[in-house]
């Protein structure tokens, strides 16, 4: 509980003051990927000079103030060390609040086990998403391995039994060019498996580009020509969700009502909170504003762990964003603390 009202109290000051430090971190531990996906890149490339063990603890024994922590890919659990790695970074950040991993799940008795124990550290909320981008046959195509659907259904069954209220798991749906239009049967199939699975078991984001993240190139929003079946999609989405009051579901619905915002000025919809209220790090120890923006603000090996410096040296950076002559982006990543910091904004608060 004094987490969750340390985070409230975080969001509260942001609402009215230029944050100077992150709360949250997205942190892409390692490159390499066992999906071969349409969307994304990645596993094309050789992950090289990954942050060892030892280098990941010097940089959370000094960076230790983060309340949100996102651990993410390539895909997470490839690494032998994953377990080790958010149980270092959940003892040094002990105000942490929310903790989430998404997988892709093409290897199911690795991601189970490696789940059952990060249940054993995790804070006050973990949250697991499994990558499901449509029923069983579109998915396979989109992801490129077949019988990633079953891994993921498989993954389902093992774990949802030890859901509470401090561990819960989503389904990540990402609209992409090949799946338009396939959400509610991507739904269907996971309810023939799964009877008591609804709507309100699934998160939905945007897909985005990034040269330096998914190693993809070209600008997004990547539906040219395809809006409206897009927001078609999300309307059907935010439908299912509206009436809830869970603070998850509140804050998805907010990012999917300016989605249409995002499509129609490529801009994000809301003050960016990225180098000051989120953060991005690389799987070498790079250090990006976030997912998106390829703009390097310095090396952990090469400039030192403490991050503070780089924030404080890249000061034009934050400037440039705050003037948003940056590339411009809406994932969930980034803009969920940009919702937060205007939740009480009398233009947002009743938006």
């Amino acid at each position: 509980m004094r987490n969750r009202l340390r985070l409230a109290a975080r969001i509260f000051r942001d609402n009215f003051s230029e944050p100077t430090r992150p709360y949250k971190l997205t942190f892409a531990a390692t490159g390499r990927c066992n999906s071969q996906c349409r969307s994304c890149g990645s596993w094309r490339h050789e992950s090289v000079d990954e942050l060892k063990l030892e280098e990941i603890e010097r940089f959370f024994v000094v960076n230790h103030r983060f309340q949100w922590l996102d651990f993410t890919g390539g895909e997470y659990f490839l690494r032998d060390d994953a377990v080790e790695i958010a149980r270092i970074a959940l003892r040094h950040n002990r105000h942490c609040f929310h903790f989430h991993v998404p997988t892709n799940a093409v290897e199911p008795e690795r991601t189970v086990a490696g789940v059952r124990q990060l249940i054993r550290h995790a804070p006050d909320l973990f949250t697991l998403t499994l990558s499901l981008d449509g029923p069983p046959a579109l998915h396979d195509r989109i992801r490129g391995i077949p019988g990633n659907w079953d891994s993921v259904m498989t993954v389902y069954r093992e774990l949802e039994g030890l859901q509470t209220a401090s561990f819960r798991i989503f389904f990540g749906f990402t609209l992409n060019p090949w799946n338009l239009g396939h959400f509610s049967s991507a739904v269907m199939a996971v309810q023939q498996r799964f009877p008591k699975v609804t709507i309100r078991h699934f998160h939905m984001n945007v897909m985005h580009r990034s040269s330096h993240y998914y190693r993809t190139e070209g600008a997004s929003p990547v539906f040219v020509g395809r809006d409206q079946e897009l927001l078609a999609e999300v309307e059907r989405f935010r439908r299912g969700i509206r009436r809830r009051l869970d603070p998850i579901a509140v804050l998805e619905h907010r990012y999917l009502a300016r989605i249409k915002t995002y499509l129609d000025t490529h801009r994000s919809p809301l003050p960016c909170q990225a180098m000051a209220g989120s953060l991005f790090l690389a799987a070498d120890g790079t250090v990006y504003p976030c997912s998106i923006w390829d703009r390097p603000l310095g090396n952990l090996r090469r400039d030192g762990f403490d991050m503070q410096p780089l924030l404080a040296a890249a000061g034009e950076v934050r400037q440039t964003i705050r003037a948003e002559r940056c590339p411009g982006c809406w994932t969930p990543c980034e803009a969920y603390p940009s919702i937060l910091a205007a939740f009480l904004h009398p233009r947002h608060l009743f938006s």
